[in-house]
């Protein structure tokens, strides 16, 4: 049980943080840590989907972005699993 609780005051952290990266990219869709911290606020809480949607924007921007590069190969592995 405590378990839970810990997962889910997690998921309000992310979901929180999400919140704020979403009103930073408001005022610049191209603010790189705000980007990468939306991807990994989806990657975290389990929506890998968002979080490759999120990477693959990093790339049109930024396309030579190391972490952006690893981390959709990583999620494209996991979302080839899962189907």
């Amino acid at each position: 049980a405590e378990f839970l609780l810990i997962l889910g005051k997690k998921r309000q952290y992310y979901a929180s943080a999400r919140q704020l990266f979403l009103r930073a990219l408001a005022l610049d869709s191209r603010h790189l840590l705000a980007l990468h911290g939306l991807a990994e606020s989806y990657g975290f809480s389990g929506d890998s989907k968002n979080a490759m949607r999120v990477y693959q924007k990093i790339l049109t921007y930024f396309p030579d972005d190391t972490i952006a590069i690893e981390n959709s190969k990583t999620l494209k592995g996991l979302l080839k699993k899962s189907q």
